[in-house]
């Protein structure tokens, strides 16, 4: 028990045990809150019926006084003895009707017992009640401002446009009531809360306004959302300003360096930007997963892939709501690169980019691997290339289509074995099917629809069979055997009866599979 503890319930024990009187002299030079919280020991370690007398003595002592009273309602409350409560706050309204504090602690009551019916309501009205007696009082006014906002985040679990309707009602209401303060109190620094209001609500130009209104008052907090505010409306050099400024007045705040990484990253400052990360991440242990996307990017701007998917890779380690959205983006702007490359005709260069993509990912899937085989195909039908090149293109990207096989068995299997048997057709084609090199491919494939047939769509059933019958027809007629190939070319007929092009060939293997 800390000392602090041992002295108060010391304290309790002795306003038991000490006659009344001997406390008389001695409570008088107490605040009410120091009285309440004496009180608050005294009913937390013994029974009701044992703090009556003292309870008692302090009412009669205190009858005139409504703060004491209050004091004494919320010393039951906390310890769960709501009647009690409620008896010495009605008490206390009796004694000063114009005292805001028992109509403050009323709507604590009320908003703590949330759940209960219409509690929030009668909350409000006893906030509003204390506003309407003392309307230059900041405390009400802050008590009815986490009300709404209370409200506000309640709506926010939801997620339904009715919902967000009343989010938006809620903080509007907040803002609303603290320009009501302002007009009654202009001292009051009311716009460090509106900032934070507006800053929850997504409106930073408002915020911004705000926080430049009390910047001499802003925490080391505020005054990060302050320069993430500039960030978001695309004003990156006051966003700069201010974070730089926030650093001056709190240079152990690591947080600040957010602001400077996104506003260095955007303004194109890739070592400023990196200097910022650097920093982030080395005093705080609070990374979002943006933090890591701007750094990643940064490092794909300097062409340091290797660091790009790193940085994009300790997006696995954060557990914020945008986690997933950040992570998915990343093999599509790898992809996004690589398709560049491609487009000029630097194969080699894009597939090697994208690999280095996936082997330094931590969590690798068969999409990646698919992906790569793509390049390598776009590689073997480029038709400006020499037969040596396409060849090369094919044989590697049949090479990634294996190791898919291999690490993700599972993945689009049939859609691998289609692929791996279109790459390598085009070798059979160059060696008159002598080969057969796309054979056990398109067997395969033909085997597991065959098997599994009832589960698969049947528009891609069809074109994944149309490709392997083509296919299974041509290699047999190759190698005579006439009777197989006429069974995989009515198989294609039946799945493409508009299509004549079989036609010719059909009839004449019939004729010459009867002669045989």
């Amino acid at each position: 028990m800390r000392k602090s503890d041992i002295i108060k319930v010391f304290v309790a024990v002795l306003v038991l045990l000490l006659p009344m009187e001997w406390w008389s002299g001695r409570l008088t030079a107490q605040t009410p809150k120091q009285i309440g919280d004496a009180f608050a020991n005294t009913v937390n370690r013994f029974s009701l019926a044992e703090t009556d007398s003292l309870s008692e003595w302090l009412q009669k002592k205190y009858r005139k006084d409504a703060l004491v009273l209050t004091e004494l309602g919320r010393a039951y409350f906390q310890n769960r003895e709501t009647r009690a409560a409620y008896r010495m706050l009605d008490k206390a309204i009796e004694v000063n009707p114009n005292a805001i504090e028992p109509y403050v602690q009323y709507g604590d009551i009320y908003k703590y017992y949330w759940g209960g019916t219409n509690a929030l309501d009668s909350a409000r009205l006893y906030y509003a009640k204390a506003m309407k007696i003392k309307p230059e009082n900041p405390l009400p006014y802050k008590k009815m401002v986490d009300l709404l906002m209370f409200k506000y985040h309640q709506s926010g679990t939801k997620q339904t446009h009715q919902d967000s309707v009343m989010m938006r009602a809620q903080a509007d209401s907040a803002v609303a009531v603290l320009a009501e303060l302002k007009k009654h109190n202009a001292e009051y620094p009311a716009e460090l809360l509106m900032g934070d209001i507006y800053d929850r609500m997504g409106r930073f130009q408002q915020s911004c306004e705000a926080y430049s209104k009390v910047k001499e008052l802003l925490d080391d907090n505020q005054y990060t959302k302050y320069a993430v505010g500039y960030y978001f409306q695309q004003q990156y050099d006051k966003g700069l300003a201010v974070a730089f400024e926030g650093q001056q007045k709190f240079p152990d705040y690591p947080q600040l360096n957010r602001p400077i990484l996104y506003c260095h990253a955007e303004l194109g400052h890739n070592e400023e930007a990196l200097e910022a990360y650097n920093a982030l991440r080395s005093k705080s242990d609070s990374i979002v997963s943006l933090d890591y996307w701007y750094a990643g990017n940064v490092y794909l701007r300097k062409n340091d892939y290797i660091e790009a998917v790193r940085a994009f890779d300790f997006i696995y380690d954060t557990n914020d709501d945008f986690r997933i959205g950040y992570l998915n983006k990343v093999p599509l702007l790898f992809k996004k690169i690589a398709d560049g490359m491609s487009a000029d005709g630097n194969y080699t260069e894009a597939a090697e980019t994208f690999a280095i993509y996936v082997d330094n990912k931590r969590k690798k899937s068969g999409y990646d691997y698919y992906v790569l085989a793509d390049i390598w195909k776009s590689m073997a039908t480029d038709q400006t290339l020499t037969k040596e090149q396409q060849l090369f293109g094919i044989q590697k990207a049949d090479s990634v289509y294996a190791l898919c096989q291999q690490e993700f068995p599972d993945y689009e299997s049939l859609i691998i074995l289609y692929h791996r048997g279109n790459v390598l057709w085009q070798i059979d084609i160059d060696e008159k099917m002598e080969n057969g090199r796309a054979l056990p491919y398109f067997s395969r494939l033909i085997e597991e629809i065959e098997k599994n047939g009832e589960q698969i769509e049947t528009s891609r059933k069809n074109s994944l069979l149309t490709q392997a019958y083509s296919y299974m027809t041509k290699y047999y007629v190759r190698h005579e055997k006439l009777r197989i190939a006429l069974d995989y070319a009515n198989k294609y007929k039946k799945l493409n009866p508009s299509d004549t092009s079989f036609d010719i060939l059909i009839n004449s293997l019939t004729k010459k599979s009867h002669r045989k």
